[in-house]
């Protein structure tokens, strides 16, 4: 039995990281798990990231986020409220 054709990435309504193009010896042997090299620029990702999440800018990270969530939805109450204060 062949394999199926492996779709282009224009054929998927998301964003699927390029899976698709992915050979299966990188692949870990627990289905769940993918292994594959850091990113070039990994360094950079992490200040990014460390300064994103900073004491000094958290509270904009959360309005950012508070901002694009729906209201009312039910558990987000308490991040709501904090968002709020």
């Amino acid at each position: 039995m062949a394999a199926p054709e492996k779709p282009s990435p224009s054929e998927h309504l998301f964003s699927v990281g390029n899976f698709h193009e992915l050979t299966m010896p990188e692949m870990g042997s627990n289905p769940r798990e993918l292994r594959l090299a850091p990113p070039e620029d990994m360094a950079t990702r992490s200040r990014i990231f460390e300064d994103r999440n900073s004491n000094e800018n958290i509270k904009e990270l959360c309005l950012a986020l508070d901002a694009i969530l729906l209201p009312n939805v039910r558990g987000l109450e308490a991040f709501h409220e904090k968002v709020a204060r």
